[in-house]
């Protein structure tokens, strides 16, 4: 029989033995955040218990009454080896049971919650993710209630888009208060210091969510991942119940922010079959310069819905912050996302040091582009008109599908432009525009001589090939 079951919630003694949501709430405690009082019941408990029988229970409950105190209500959870993993979350598989008083309640619980590890739900979770069920090892939490007035949880990230938004969702009282209410919690959403979103006829006020979102922010630094946060206010102190890292941030979300840019409009699908080959592909080339990873595969990165062009953002996302950029990058780059007191800034960390050739390549790229184009441009018209002559001299079916290869394989170079030359716009009016700002002028309130004239002239103009 072990020596000791129990241990404080900040006694690092119990190493492993207490599971990874202890490990968390100790991370909390470590770094000054306010966590109710608790205990672990270590995972040793219910091996020897499954052994040993009624004498472990016994055991548990003498060292229970020299602790708990008879006039508080506790929380007793689950802490299994696999529970608030960075690769399984578990959330719902394991019981949590709240307002529990007294030692024979808490042994009561205690048994519920080892008794979670034989349920169906959890085999058939275990069967999903293909872990050994005999593997799960389960610790439990004891902790005091909070007389909560607000409770509710938070996301350093927004976990379904991956983008940098802290939500935070609000409700009066505790979770099972909210249930029992069937209240919808209501909902805050800040970008960069920012808020997108916030409630009218709040229950919290601003001040108070800008407090949550402050430390959401500074837990998910620490952390060094994006966190799921569940958090209780007793009307003087934020109390932190649960930090975990976000799971399941690597779906594809598409995005038209930037391909509405590039490829306007309505695409008919054979346009669109034709152009994904060359875009992707040109894509693909640029993240592989820059990341090295050959793995890229450029069928994954554009997607055609309802006539329109989407870029899957999660990957370009996960690429730049795999170089220590901003997971918004390249709409950071392009100027298209909103200021804020804390947008990060366009600089590569570390990560990125032993990919500096492949910047200074794509640097040379973007510097040179226009030049390489206005060089480029006259032969391509030639060509163009040659290819164009081919095809009212050709003759059968062959001609014309070898014709057609040529097309594509002269066009991946004009592709390339019309990538590139967009972008350098574009940041090149987020200088222009950063540079007015610092001078009080807005640039979108600018009325430019000869703009008008100019859109007429080029929207006339058209390729040989569309003739």
């Amino acid at each position: 029989m072990s020596e000791k079951y129990l241990y404080a919630l900040e006694d690092s003694s119990i190493g492993i033995k207490g599971g990874t949501k202890t490990s968390n709430l100790r991370f909390l405690i470590q770094k000054s955040y306010a966590v109710p009082k608790g205990y672990v019941l270590s995972w040793d408990a219910l091996n020897d218990y499954l052994l040993l029988g009624e004498s472990v229970l016994q055991e548990i409950r003498n060292t229970l009454k020299s602790l708990i105190e008879s006039d508080k209500a506790y929380a007793v959870r689950s802490s299994a080896s696999i529970e608030d993993h960075s690769e399984f979350s578990c959330a719902g598989l394991f019981q949590s049971y709240l307002n529990v008083r007294g030692e024979e309640e808490i042994i009561t619980s205690i048994m519920k919650v080892w008794q979670s590890l034989y349920e169906e739900k959890l085999r058939a979770y275990c069967e999903t993710n293909h872990i050994d069920t005999q593997s799960i090892l389960m610790a439990v939490i004891i902790q005091e209630m909070v007389d909560a007035r607000t409770s509710g949880v938070i996301f350093s990230k927004n976990p379904i888009t991956g983008l940098s938004e802290i939500i935070i969702e609000a409700g009066e009282g505790n979770g099972d208060d909210q249930m029992a209410a069937r209240t919808s919690p209501e909902r805050w959403v800040s970008k960069w210091g920012n808020w997108i979103e916030k409630p009218e006829g709040h229950i919290i006020t601003e001040p108070f969510a800008r407090e949550l979102a402050e430390h959401a922010h500074g837990i998910a630094k620490s952390y060094g991942k994006p966190v799921d946060l569940e958090w209780a206010h007793d009307g003087k102190t934020f109390y932190f119940l649960q930090v975990r890292p976000i799971t399941q941030l690597d779906i594809p979300i598409y995005s038209n922010r930037i391909t509405k840019e590039m490829l306007p409009g309505i695409i008919k699908p054979l346009v669109w079959s034709v152009n994904t080959s060359m875009i992707n592909k040109i894509w693909a080339g640029i993240l592989i310069q820059l990341t090295g990873d050959t793995t890229i595969d450029p069928e994954n990165l554009t997607g055609y819905y309802y006539g329109r062009a989407y870029f899957n953002m999660a990957l370009f996302g996960q690429v730049f912050e795999s170089l220590g950029i901003p997971y918004e990058g390249l709409e950071l780059l392009l100027g298209l996302e909103q200021d804020g007191p804390r947008k990060p800034h366009m600089k590569p960390g570390m990560k990125a040091v032993k990919r500096l050739p492949g910047f200074a390549k794509i640097s040379r790229s973007f510097l040179t582009a226009e030049k390489r184009y206005r060089k480029m441009e006259p032969q391509k018209w030639k060509i163009y008109e040659d290819i164009k002559e081919e095809l009212d001299r050709s003759s059968s079916m062959e001609e014309d599908l070898m014709i057609a290869r040529r097309i594509s394989e002269e066009t991946e170079a004009v592709a390339y432009f019309n990538i590139i030359l967009p972008m350098e716009l574009m940041m090149h009016h987020r200088m222009l525009a950063g540079f007015l700002r610092k001078e009080g002028h807005d640039i979108r309130s600018l009325l430019l001589e000869g703009v008008e004239e100019a859109a007429n002239k080029y929207r006339n103009i058209s390729c040989p090939m569309t003739h």
